[in-house]
């Protein structure tokens, strides 16, 4: 069941919840009631995005999930300016604040759903059949936000999610997301280029495939290579800003990617900077983004090195 600490929201589970965190709406974000069944988690406002501004925050909630469930249904909405946004638990809770994101703090956070775009949007988050995001007991919500102020004005920000828990299903297996990522780059004027690799040091399925930069990208290719085996070429295509927000996943549904340990994934990024200065990460991105299966967590490898050993 879903709580604070004050209070056991038992009847969440048989009719429309409001958030476990009330929070204080944005003028002009009316994002939907809950359904029947459904618990609304909405985030603390964003204030005072500057323009030319690039910021990942982090709100965690005075929300709890008590209890592990399957995720039956997630839906997000949020205000114009966001790059995404997402909905995680941590077993490492806080006291309730809203703060920019450590890159440190992601190896306790789980990814429950989310989405991207650059206007004020709602997004289903949908599975392949037998597929399921599970969430443990015992963690606290967490919504991250990405602001992108491409505009001439300081504005403000804010997201909320809708999400309906169901009992641990048998008969469906738990997926989630990995990244493989390089934040160690510069992208200086004129024309660039990073890499990253991992090495796999567990046995999954993956089932979707994307590369991830933002707007200075050029190309990315990314490739696989099996132990003791010739590299496979997954992805090798010249970027598009759109892809930013609406990443182009190669699909494996019907027949996933098997990995094993000791296989690496290699991504190589191309970017074009017609600006005077360098830009770094977070402003600019390298590495892909994939969804796989049995998942207990996210993957999470930041140049060559997985989070949480």
């Amino acid at each position: 069941m879903m709580t604070t600490r004050s209070s056991i929201l038992m009847s969440c589970l048989l009719a429309a919840c409001a958030s476990d965190s009330e929070s204080e709406l944005l003028a002009g974000f009316s994002p939907p009631a809950p359904a029947a069944g459904e618990t609304q988690y909405v985030s603390p406002i964003v204030r005072d995005i500057k323009p030319g501004e690039d910021r990942i925050v982090c709100s965690y909630l005075d929300a709890y999930v008590d209890e592990d469930f399957d995720i039956g249904r997630i839906a997000g909405y949020n205000t114009t300016g966001s790059h995404h946004i997402i909905l995680y638990t941590t077993s490492l809770a806080q006291r309730p604040n809203t703060h920019d994101c450590k890159e440190d703090e992601m190896v306790f956070l789980s990814l429950v759903g989310g989405t991207g775009g650059d206007a004020a949007a709602s997004a289903e988050t949908k599975l392949p059949d037998g597929l399921v995001r599970r969430v443990k007991g015992g963690t606290q919500i967490v919504i991250q936000t990405h602001w992108l102020n491409a505009t001439d004005e300081a504005f403000d920000g804010q997201a909320a999610f809708n999400v309906r828990y169901e009992s641990l299903s048998p008969n469906k297996t738990p997926t989630d997301f990995m990244a493989v990522m390089n934040t160690q780059f510069e992208v200086t004027p004129g024309a660039s280029q990073a890499s990253v690799e991992c090495t796999f040091k567990d046995t999954v399925s993956v089932w979707q495939i994307a590369g991830h930069q933002h707007a200075l990208g050029s190309h990315v290719r990314i490739g696989f290579t099996p132990t003791g085996g010739e590299e496979r070429v997954l992805i090798d295509q010249d970027w598009s800003k759109e892809y930013s927000f609406n990443p182009k996943f190669l699909d494996f549904t019907a027949s996933p990617m098997f990995v094993r340990p000791g296989d690496r994934l290699r991504v190589d990024c191309d970017w074009s900077n017609p600006g005077a200065e360098a830009v770094r990460f977070p402003s600019e991105m390298c590495g892909a983004i994939a969804q796989f299966y049995p998942s207990t967590s996210q993957l999470i490898c930041f140049n060559g090195g997985w989070l949480g050993g």
